[in-house]
């Protein structure tokens, strides 16, 4: 939410969030977690330490513990990518960073809004939510693009009416955020296929 949102980008209220590291592994994607320690063949001598992770991440690997290492990650990255994203501008690199669509709205944002006697399905809700994203990356770092990405299972399995129904809303509603804040960057949509089969 916008008000969670200081002057200069950085946040007063987050979620628990993570990037991948050695130490948090994914039966999904086949690989355990690891020290890189444990690392092989003079693999080992390439890392500092065992939990080796991105640098916005030092110190919270595998994933943060409070609420407090909870928003540093946040302003962290939102550093991170000032720094990048500034870089770049003057390169003629455009930079680009989304969701999936519709918006995924993490547990503990839902509870909040519950609480708050708001309703996470209410797309007004859910416009407000984009409201203060788009509001912090505009206040936090420079971006040309951002892409509201259609669901990954679009591309091997059936897709109902009521998804495809549910993702032209999220759009609908990114859309009038973006126009209400007067967000600094375009709007796009990509996904792993264009639209639904």
């Amino acid at each position: 939410m916008k008000e969670d949102v200081e002057e200069n980008g950085q946040v007063k209220f987050s979620y628990p969030s993570r990037y991948h590291s050695t130490q948090r592994g994914n039966s999904a994607w086949g690989y355990p977690a690891k020290n890189t320690g444990e690392y092989s063949s003079g693999a080992a001598d390439l890392f500092e330490q065992d939990a080796f992770g991105p640098d916005v991440m030092r110190d919270m690997i595998p994933e943060p513990q409070t609420p407090q290492q909870c928003n540093e990650l946040f302003n962290r990255t939102g550093a991170m990518l000032r720094e990048a994203f500034t870089y770049a501008r003057p390169l003629g690199v455009k930079s680009c960073i989304g969701t999936e669509t519709p918006l995924t709205i993490p547990a503990l944002v839902k509870e909040r809004l519950e609480k708050a006697g708001k309703n996470p399905a209410d797309p007004a809700v859910v416009q407000e939510l984009y409201e203060g994203m788009f509001e912090r990356i505009g206040r936090a770092h420079p971006l040309d693009y951002y892409w509201l990405w259609t669901n990954e299972g679009w591309t091997w399995s059936g897709v109902s009416d009521e998804a495809v129904a549910a993702v032209e809303q999220d759009l609908l509603t990114a859309t009038k955020a973006a126009q209400r804040v007067q967000a600094s960057f375009i709007l796009a949509t990509c996904g792993w296929v264009l639209g639904p089969p």
